[in-house]
């Protein structure tokens, strides 16, 4: 990829200059960022201007901020949330009467190649097929973290006995908890901030667990499907179908999906591709 990609030409004052509403200690710091000085990690420099867009809400300072973080998520590998946020720094623009063909030929660019990269996904998709025969959950041999009880089990199963028996409603809430922060779930899944904080209000009110909230939980987790900029892209045919297992194999980690019928797919993701890191799944991704 030719470094022009990474650096356009901008061509109005907004995107060419520190606005001058930014304070002096700030300026320093963006003028350090901008003459490739300060930390390497593009993540520090990814979390800095993040943290600039949060403190300054002028319109007038934010177009800057905004089209320099697309750049460093273009370097990250992230094309989806590069051309996402210079599209909202476009429309900042020109609700102030402010052009740049710098920025509209850069947005074309970057439109052009996350549309191939949409392309080459859906031939890829429709090439390969992800799925095992069938079989039921209690069939399935589950991974065991400590295959021996540590020596305080007693202690703990008398003192769980003592606070919670069979039939209390604590004891069915924290089984609910329990079963999300196994390893089953978040060793294979490796939960999102984003995700885990989705899940921990049922385990306090299990009566918002509807079908709706148990839908979203299950696509956001298991994955068996994805947006790429409003395109939706199957990863293969779900048990829903198929009647199949589905088998999704990760960069570092596989899951094997059982069948989960009436799976409701229309809700808009932006905000959950943008935790992903945009089509590759790299990048940005945040860990629990």
């Amino acid at each position: 990829m030719s470094p022009e990609e990474h650096h356009p030409t901008f061509q109005s004052q907004s995107l060419l200059e520190i606005p001058l509403d930014v304070s002096p200690e700030h300026r320093q710091r963006l003028q350090h960022l901008d003459n490739g000085e300060g930390p390497r990690s593009l993540q520090a420099k990814f979390s800095f201007y993040e943290l600039m867009i949060e403190t300054y809400h002028d319109p007038k300072v934010q177009p800057y901020l905004i089209v320099r973080l697309a750049l460093l998520a273009h370097r990250m590998g992230s094309r989806c949330i590069a051309l996402n946020l210079c599209r909202e720094a476009q429309s900042l623009l020109l609700s102030a009467g402010v052009e740049d063909p710098g920025l509209d030929l850069y947005i074309e660019k970057l439109n052009a190649m996350v549309e191939e990269g949409i392309q080459r996904a859906l031939e890829q998709a429709r090439q390969r097929f992800y799925y095992q025969t069938w079989k039921d959950t209690r069939s399935h041999r589950f991974p065991t973290a400590l295959p021996f009880a540590p020596p305080e089990a007693d202690e703990i199963r008398t003192r769980w006995q003592d606070l919670a028996p069979p039939d209390s409603e604590f004891r069915a809430a924290y089984l609910r908890k329990l079963a999300i922060e196994t390893n089953h779930v978040e060793s294979v899944f490796s939960l999102t901030d984003e995700a885990y904080e989705m899940l921990t209000p049922f385990i306090a009110e299990p009566a918002h667990l509807n079908k709706q909230a148990i839908c979203d939980v299950h696509r956001r987790l298991m994955q068996t499907a994805g947006y790429l900029e409003s395109s939706y892209i199957p990863p293969g045919r779900t048990r829903t179908e198929t009647r199949k297992t589905v088998l999704l194999s990760g960069m570092c980690y596989s899951a094997c999906l059982w069948f989960f019928g009436g799976i409701l797919w229309e809700e808009r993701v932006r905000s959950v591709l943008g935790r992903m890191g945009g089509s590759d799944g790299k990048g940005l991704e945040r860990r629990s």
